[in-house]
């Protein structure tokens, strides 16, 4: 069968494997498709061959849509963030506004190369919103006075 990927007489050859045989709802765990597959499929430790098929394949329909309400939570806090500083003069609103237009431009990368890779691993996914929101709660503040007390 064509969702299957290759089959042999035996056993099928691809993600459809692990819908039939498991539990679909949380996949085989994050960072397992390879022993997965080489203890459960056809031998190879191979990855799949693309994000969505990792992501699916690793953490089922339950990691899909957490990934999906994970992509609209941070994109929603950056243009949040970018709405609240547009129009400020102050530089450290223009930097954290040009941050989240980072953070924009880094989860399309990770998108768009995650159609041809698996990189769902990749730590840009969390370290670039995690330094935003550090960005966005900072303030420039004066430094104390002599005596010890601020301003």
């Amino acid at each position: 069968q064509a969702e299957d990927g290759i089959r042999d007489l035996v056993r099928s050859r691809g993600l459809g494997d692990v819908y039939k045989r498991q539990e679909p709802l949380f996949g085989v765990g994050p960072g397992c498709w390879s022993l997965y597959r080489m203890r459960r499929v056809d031998g190879a430790r191979l990855m799949p061959h693309n994000m969505p098929g990792q992501l699916t394949a690793t953490m089922g329909i339950a990691g899909v849509s957490t990934f999906l309400g994970y992509l609209i939570a941070v994109l929603s806090f950056g243009l949040s963030v970018r709405r609240r500083r547009a129009g400020s003069a102050d530089r450290w609103d223009r930097a954290v506004r040009a941050l989240a237009a980072t953070t924009f431009v880094t989860f399309l990368l990770l998108l768009v190369s995650g159609t041809a890779a698996h990189n769902i691993e990749r730590s840009a996914w969390y370290l670039m919103p995690a330094l935003l929101a550090c960005a966005a709660r900072a303030k420039d503040e004066p430094p104390p006075r002599a005596g010890g007390r601020a301003p």
